[in-house]
């Protein structure tokens, strides 16, 4: 009997572990299609960055997940993102070389910080937490380690 229930539990955590990587792998695949048609509405549009994360301390308040502010960087900014991935994350927000800037691409960020916190669960539950994301033109996505400080 009790080998029973010890096999009934392997392959239960087998069966989840094998239901979480479908659901990784669909996830990305919306986060892919998402992602490519912007950069194809956009087409200065090199890099999307943006961090995840959940405070450890916040003076009372509750301590959630959260999708920090996402940037819509041009071609130069791709084109450096080994040094971009080597300095402060919010410095690359501040280098107007890097930046793109226009009423379509404010609009286009908008829709899609809409987009990440509606799908932040999955995100979440698929990534974890304290990681900055870059997705490049060519559908790559690199996720680096983040603190956020508190």
């Amino acid at each position: 009997m009790k080998q029973n229930v010890e096999n009934m539990l392997k392959e239960a955590i087998e069966r989840e572990e094998r239901f979480r990587l479908e659901q990784q792998e669909a996830f990305k695949k919306i986060f892919l299609e998402a992602t490519k048609s912007i950069f194809e509405e956009l087409p200065a549009l090199g890099m999307i960055a943006f961090p995840v994360y959940t405070p450890v301390w916040n003076d009372g308040d509750e301590c959630n997940f959260t999708i920090g502010e996402v940037g819509f960087f041009n071609e130069i900014a791709a084109e450096n993102l080994e040094e971009i991935r080597e300095e402060s994350f919010y410095d690359v927000y501040e280098n107007e070389e890097y930046v793109l800037d226009s009423p379509e691409s404010d609009k286009m960020c908008s829709l899609f910080a809409e987009f990440l916190n509606q799908m932040s669960h999955s995100i979440e539950g698929i990534y974890g937490t304290n990681s900055i994301f870059y997705i490049l033109k060519n559908g790559e996505i690199i996720v680096d380690d983040y603190d956020c400080g508190y």
